[in-house]
Protein backbone atom coordinates (compact mmCIF):
# COMPACT_ATOMS: atom_id res chain seq x y z
CA UNK A 1 0.00 0.00 0.00
CA UNK A 2 1.30 3.79 -0.65
CA UNK A 3 2.16 5.51 2.25
CA UNK A 4 -1.15 7.99 2.73
CA UNK A 5 0.26 12.10 1.88
CA UNK A 6 -1.29 14.01 4.94
CA UNK A 7 0.05 17.32 3.01
CA UNK A 8 -1.97 17.19 0.07
CA UNK A 9 -4.87 17.74 2.40
CA UNK A 10 -3.57 21.39 3.61
CA UNK A 11 -5.30 23.48 1.47
CA UNK A 12 -8.76 23.57 2.30
CA UNK A 13 -10.41 22.67 5.98
CA UNK A 14 -12.79 20.62 4.52
CA UNK A 15 -10.58 18.43 2.84
CA UNK A 16 -8.48 18.62 6.33
CA UNK A 17 -11.49 16.58 7.94
CA UNK A 18 -11.72 14.36 5.19
CA UNK A 19 -8.44 13.20 6.00
CA UNK A 20 -8.96 13.15 9.05
CA UNK A 21 -11.44 10.09 8.61
CA UNK A 22 -9.53 8.53 6.48
CA UNK A 23 -6.30 8.88 8.07
CA UNK A 24 -9.11 6.63 10.95
CA UNK A 25 -9.97 4.39 8.83
CA UNK A 26 -7.17 3.45 7.35
CA UNK A 27 -4.79 3.00 10.10
CA UNK A 28 -6.45 3.38 13.42
CA UNK A 29 -3.02 2.31 15.11
CA UNK A 30 -1.56 5.69 14.70
CA UNK A 31 -4.79 7.94 14.80
CA UNK A 32 -2.94 9.21 18.25
CA UNK A 33 -0.07 10.95 16.21
CA UNK A 34 -2.11 12.46 13.87
CA UNK A 35 -1.99 15.85 15.86
CA UNK A 36 1.80 16.04 15.40
CA UNK A 37 1.11 16.46 11.51
CA UNK A 38 -1.31 19.05 12.48
CA UNK A 39 -0.68 21.34 15.31
CA UNK A 40 -3.47 23.72 14.70
CA UNK A 41 -6.29 20.78 14.00
CA UNK A 42 -7.01 19.06 17.73
CA UNK A 43 -9.66 16.30 17.81
CA UNK A 44 -11.99 18.19 20.15
CA UNK A 45 -11.42 20.82 17.38
CA UNK A 46 -12.67 19.08 14.74
CA UNK A 47 -15.44 18.00 16.98
CA UNK A 48 -16.39 21.91 17.08
CA UNK A 49 -15.83 22.27 13.63
CA UNK A 50 -18.43 20.01 12.70
CA UNK A 51 -21.02 21.19 15.53
CA UNK A 52 -22.74 24.68 13.96
CA UNK A 53 -23.80 25.72 17.79
CA UNK A 54 -20.15 25.28 18.78
CA UNK A 55 -19.17 27.72 16.49
CA UNK A 56 -21.72 29.75 16.85
CA UNK A 57 -21.26 30.14 20.56
CA UNK A 58 -17.34 31.08 19.82
CA UNK A 59 -18.07 33.52 17.77
CA UNK A 60 -20.17 35.01 20.40
CA UNK A 61 -17.48 34.57 22.69
CA UNK A 62 -15.21 36.69 20.51
CA UNK A 63 -17.35 39.07 19.87
CA UNK A 64 -18.43 39.88 23.99
CA UNK A 65 -14.17 40.48 24.51
CA UNK A 66 -14.04 43.42 27.22
CA UNK A 67 -13.05 46.24 25.61
CA UNK A 68 -9.19 46.08 26.96
CA UNK A 69 -8.97 43.24 24.61
CA UNK A 70 -9.15 44.91 21.45
CA UNK A 71 -6.90 47.15 19.50
CA UNK A 72 -7.24 50.48 21.30
CA UNK A 73 -5.04 52.15 19.38
CA UNK A 74 -6.18 51.75 16.62
CA UNK A 75 -9.99 52.35 17.86
CA UNK A 76 -9.92 54.29 20.75
CA UNK A 77 -13.06 55.19 22.68
CA UNK A 78 -13.72 58.46 22.33
CA UNK A 79 -15.88 60.25 24.66
CA UNK A 80 -18.81 62.57 24.34
CA UNK A 81 -16.70 65.76 25.55
CA UNK A 82 -13.54 64.87 23.36
CA UNK A 83 -16.19 64.73 19.98
CA UNK A 84 -17.66 67.98 21.21
CA UNK A 85 -14.44 69.47 21.08
CA UNK A 86 -13.41 67.94 18.04
CA UNK A 87 -16.39 69.97 16.29
CA UNK A 88 -15.10 72.92 18.00
CA UNK A 89 -12.08 73.25 16.10
CA UNK A 90 -13.72 73.97 12.95
CA UNK A 91 -15.77 76.87 14.56
CA UNK A 92 -14.52 80.23 13.84
CA UNK A 93 -13.71 82.16 17.07
CA UNK A 94 -15.78 85.33 15.82
CA UNK A 95 -18.85 83.12 14.48
CA UNK A 96 -18.94 81.73 17.53
CA UNK A 97 -18.94 84.85 19.66
CA UNK A 98 -21.32 86.51 16.87
CA UNK A 99 -23.58 83.79 17.63
CA UNK A 100 -23.42 84.18 21.35
CA UNK A 101 -23.70 87.83 21.14
CA UNK A 102 -27.10 87.80 19.46
CA UNK A 103 -28.33 85.42 21.54
CA UNK A 104 -28.19 87.67 24.06
CA UNK A 105 -29.83 90.37 22.61
CA UNK A 106 -32.69 87.73 22.15
CA UNK A 107 -32.67 87.22 25.94
CA UNK A 108 -32.63 90.93 26.39
CA UNK A 109 -35.47 91.28 23.93
CA UNK A 110 -37.70 88.93 26.17
CA UNK A 111 -36.97 90.44 29.30
CA UNK A 112 -38.31 93.88 27.97
CA UNK A 113 -41.14 92.35 27.09
CA UNK A 114 -41.81 90.38 30.27
CA UNK A 115 -41.53 87.31 28.60
CA UNK A 116 -40.73 84.34 30.25
CA UNK A 117 -37.32 83.22 28.51
CA UNK A 118 -37.69 79.45 27.59
CA UNK A 119 -34.82 78.13 25.66
CA UNK A 120 -35.78 78.31 21.79
CA UNK A 121 -34.85 74.64 21.25
CA UNK A 122 -37.76 73.79 23.22
CA UNK A 123 -40.34 75.35 21.47
CA UNK A 124 -42.80 74.06 18.87
CA UNK A 125 -42.44 75.39 14.95
CA UNK A 126 -45.35 77.02 15.15
CA UNK A 127 -44.50 79.09 18.48
CA UNK A 128 -40.93 79.81 17.57
CA UNK A 129 -42.29 81.63 14.53
CA UNK A 130 -44.68 83.85 16.35
CA UNK A 131 -41.89 84.72 18.92
CA UNK A 132 -39.12 85.14 15.70
CA UNK A 133 -42.14 87.43 13.94
CA UNK A 134 -42.39 89.90 16.93
CA UNK A 135 -38.52 89.68 17.84
CA UNK A 136 -37.52 90.49 14.33
CA UNK A 137 -40.17 93.49 13.90
CA UNK A 138 -39.41 95.14 17.31
CA UNK A 139 -35.42 94.57 17.05
CA UNK A 140 -33.24 98.05 17.50
CA UNK A 141 -29.97 98.98 18.71
CA UNK A 142 -29.73 100.39 22.13
CA UNK A 143 -29.68 103.61 20.90
CA UNK A 144 -33.10 102.87 19.66
CA UNK A 145 -31.51 103.16 16.25
CA UNK A 146 -32.48 100.57 13.26
CA UNK A 147 -29.65 97.93 12.62
CA UNK A 148 -28.06 97.84 8.84
CA UNK A 149 -29.92 95.04 6.81
CA UNK A 150 -26.89 93.38 6.46
CA UNK A 151 -27.19 92.94 10.29
CA UNK A 152 -30.21 91.74 10.25
CA UNK A 153 -29.23 88.51 8.10
CA UNK A 154 -25.88 88.07 10.18
CA UNK A 155 -28.86 88.08 13.56
CA UNK A 156 -30.76 85.45 11.89
CA UNK A 157 -28.12 82.95 10.93
CA UNK A 158 -26.68 83.43 14.25
CA UNK A 159 -30.16 81.94 15.51
CA UNK A 160 -29.85 79.10 13.01
CA UNK A 161 -26.41 78.18 14.23
CA UNK A 162 -27.66 78.04 17.62
CA UNK A 163 -30.64 75.87 17.24
CA UNK A 164 -28.52 73.70 15.15
CA UNK A 165 -26.01 73.03 17.74
CA UNK A 166 -28.99 71.99 19.69
CA UNK A 167 -30.38 69.36 17.28
CA UNK A 168 -33.44 71.53 16.12
CA UNK A 169 -35.17 69.32 13.68
CA UNK A 170 -35.85 72.26 11.26
CA UNK A 171 -34.36 75.48 9.58
CA UNK A 172 -35.61 79.18 10.61
CA UNK A 173 -34.40 80.15 7.36
CA UNK A 174 -35.32 77.60 4.68
CA UNK A 175 -38.38 75.91 6.20
CA UNK A 176 -41.87 76.61 5.46
CA UNK A 177 -42.69 76.50 9.43
CA UNK A 178 -41.13 79.64 9.39
CA UNK A 179 -42.66 81.41 6.33
CA UNK A 180 -44.57 83.91 8.85
CA UNK A 181 -41.17 85.09 10.56
CA UNK A 182 -39.03 85.11 7.05
CA UNK A 183 -41.38 87.23 5.25
CA UNK A 184 -41.35 89.94 8.27
CA UNK A 185 -37.27 89.89 8.46
CA UNK A 186 -37.28 90.82 4.79
CA UNK A 187 -40.38 92.91 4.77
CA UNK A 188 -38.15 94.63 7.24
CA UNK A 189 -34.53 94.52 5.57
CA UNK A 190 -36.60 95.83 2.32
CA UNK A 191 -37.58 99.17 4.27
CA UNK A 192 -34.64 99.69 5.99
CA UNK A 193 -32.76 99.59 2.59
CA UNK A 194 -35.39 102.10 0.97
CA UNK A 195 -34.70 104.33 3.86
CA UNK A 196 -30.90 104.72 3.18
CA UNK A 197 -29.56 101.73 4.95
CA UNK A 198 -27.12 99.32 3.83
CA UNK A 199 -25.78 101.84 1.00
CA UNK A 200 -22.50 101.18 1.95
CA UNK A 201 -19.02 101.16 -0.39
CA UNK A 202 -17.99 97.69 -0.57
CA UNK A 203 -14.63 97.73 -0.45
CA UNK A 204 -12.01 99.58 0.97
CA UNK A 205 -10.16 102.39 -1.21
CA UNK A 206 -6.59 101.35 -2.16
CA UNK A 207 -4.28 104.25 -1.25
CA UNK A 208 -2.27 106.42 -4.14
CA UNK A 209 0.99 106.80 -4.84
CA UNK A 210 0.64 110.12 -3.62
CA UNK A 211 -0.69 109.67 -0.20
CA UNK A 212 1.94 106.59 0.35
CA UNK A 213 4.98 109.45 -0.12
CA UNK A 214 3.27 111.65 1.96
CA UNK A 215 3.19 108.43 4.87
CA UNK A 216 6.84 108.16 4.26
CA UNK A 217 7.57 111.84 4.52
CA UNK A 218 5.82 112.50 7.87
CA UNK A 219 7.54 109.35 9.18
CA UNK A 220 4.51 107.33 9.51
CA UNK A 221 6.31 104.65 7.38
CA UNK A 222 9.74 104.20 8.29
CA UNK A 223 12.73 102.05 8.58
CA UNK A 224 14.78 103.43 11.66
CA UNK A 225 11.82 103.07 13.91
CA UNK A 226 11.10 100.09 15.78
CA UNK A 227 7.33 100.98 16.29
CA UNK A 228 6.59 102.78 13.20
CA UNK A 229 8.43 99.51 11.23
CA UNK A 230 5.75 97.76 12.27
CA UNK A 231 3.74 99.63 9.62
CA UNK A 232 5.85 99.32 6.98
CA UNK A 233 5.16 95.27 7.79
CA UNK A 234 1.56 95.30 8.21
CA UNK A 235 1.77 97.52 4.83
CA UNK A 236 3.86 95.30 3.01
CA UNK A 237 2.66 91.95 4.35
CA UNK A 238 -1.08 92.80 3.87
CA UNK A 239 0.04 94.20 0.07
CA UNK A 240 2.02 91.61 -1.16
CA UNK A 241 1.22 88.33 0.84
CA UNK A 242 -2.59 89.16 1.09
CA UNK A 243 -3.00 88.98 4.65
CA UNK A 244 -6.55 90.27 5.79
CA UNK A 245 -6.82 91.98 9.31
CA UNK A 246 -4.80 91.97 11.92
CA UNK A 247 -6.19 88.34 13.02
CA UNK A 248 -3.52 87.14 10.45
CA UNK A 249 -0.55 88.74 10.95
CA UNK A 250 -1.19 87.74 14.67
CA UNK A 251 -0.96 84.16 13.42
CA UNK A 252 1.77 84.03 11.05
CA UNK A 253 4.78 82.31 11.63
CA UNK A 254 8.22 83.06 10.65
CA UNK A 255 8.49 79.22 9.25
CA UNK A 256 5.28 80.03 7.00
CA UNK A 257 7.69 82.39 4.56
CA UNK A 258 10.53 80.46 2.75
CA UNK A 259 12.87 82.34 0.26
CA UNK A 260 13.60 80.72 -2.79
CA UNK A 261 16.03 81.67 -5.58
CA UNK A 262 14.82 81.23 -9.28
CA UNK A 263 17.09 79.59 -12.25
CA UNK A 264 18.12 83.87 -13.34
CA UNK A 265 19.64 84.13 -9.32
CA UNK A 266 16.94 86.48 -8.62
CA UNK A 267 15.03 85.58 -5.03
CA UNK A 268 11.40 85.56 -4.33
CA UNK A 269 9.15 85.43 -0.96
CA UNK A 270 7.06 82.54 -0.91
CA UNK A 271 4.21 82.32 1.64
CA UNK A 272 2.48 78.85 2.84
CA UNK A 273 -0.59 80.10 3.61
CA UNK A 274 -2.47 78.16 6.78
CA UNK A 275 -6.46 78.35 7.48
CA UNK A 276 -8.09 81.46 7.18
CA UNK A 277 -11.45 83.09 8.16
CA UNK A 278 -12.64 82.46 4.75
CA UNK A 279 -10.18 79.34 3.94
CA UNK A 280 -10.38 77.28 6.51
CA UNK A 281 -9.23 73.96 4.63
CA UNK A 282 -10.66 70.68 5.55
CA UNK A 283 -11.91 68.00 3.10
CA UNK A 284 -12.58 71.32 0.42
CA UNK A 285 -9.48 73.19 -0.48
CA UNK A 286 -10.36 76.17 -2.29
Amino acid sequence: MDEFNFFQFLNDDNEILQAEDQHSRDFPTFRVHFGEYFDDFLPSQAQNARDPESTESATNEENQKPPQELDVSRLPVISSDEIQELKSVASNKNTSRSTKQWMNVFRSWCQCRHLEYVSIEAKAPEELDKVLSKFYAELKKKDGDDYEPESLKIMQSAIERYLKEKNYPLSIVRSREFHSSQEILNAKAISLRQQGKGKRPNKAQSITPEEESALWEKGQLVDFNGKVLTNVNFKNLTEQLGFRGRQEHYDAYVEDVIIRQREDGTEVVEFREGPTKTRSGGLTIR
